[in-house]
């Protein structure tokens, strides 16, 4: 069992994991702080948006990064933490693919990680949404695609399952719904 969630610490945005045995209880804690730094942006907040369990027993971790910028706006950038069993941090990775990008969710898949979610574009000025798999043992990413549901203009990948016969992934395009298969 493992349970991850954002808390503030100091003023400072900090990722808790906790990993529970089946009987409820605590076999580690880590408390991770920001895993990255850009030129020019300064951390505001960290969000947890998936957490799934990796082959060898260790945890996978999505979320959201918000920054802010020198002239006061917001980005918001995917980041992506792959413990070990034990609760080390095997690699940490941080995305953009425009710029306003979150996750929503996250799935295990014969060693990758699959995250799905949303980006804008400001050069189509397109909100798309996106499917990433990255390779859990090197976090290196295999795969990023990012969607655009007819002419809609803004495109959310809400939540991602494993079936039989592929991916299923809840979508959510304004100026309505719909269900990919």
């Amino acid at each position: 069992i493992a349970v991850a969630g954002t808390a503030i610490d100091n003023g400072a945005s900090v990722v808790v994991i906790i990993r529970l045995d089946g009987t409820g209880n605590i076999l580690w804690t880590k408390r991770l702080y920001d895993i990255s730094s850009v030129p020019g942006l300064t951390n505001q907040f960290l969000l947890v948006h998936g957490l799934g369990e990796t082959p060898d027993g260790g945890l996978a971790i999505c979320g959201r990064k918000t920054y802010k910028r020198v002239d006061g706006n917001f980005n918001y950038r995917i980041y992506t933490i792959q413990l070990s069993a034990a609760g080390n941090v095997n690699w940490t990775r941080e995305d953009t693919q425009g710029n306003d990008d979150e996750p929503y969710g996250l799935l295990m898949d014969q060693g990758a990680i699959v995250i799905i979610g949303t980006t804008y574009s400001p050069v189509s000025g397109i909100r798309y949404g996106f499917l990433e798999k990255l390779n859990a043992a090197t976090g290196n990413a295999d795969l990023f695609r990012r969607y655009q549901m007819g002419n809609l203009q803004s495109n959310f990948f809400r939540s991602i399952e494993k079936n039989s016969s592929g991916y299923e992934i809840g979508t959510q395009a304004f100026p309505f719904g719909l269900r990919l298969y």
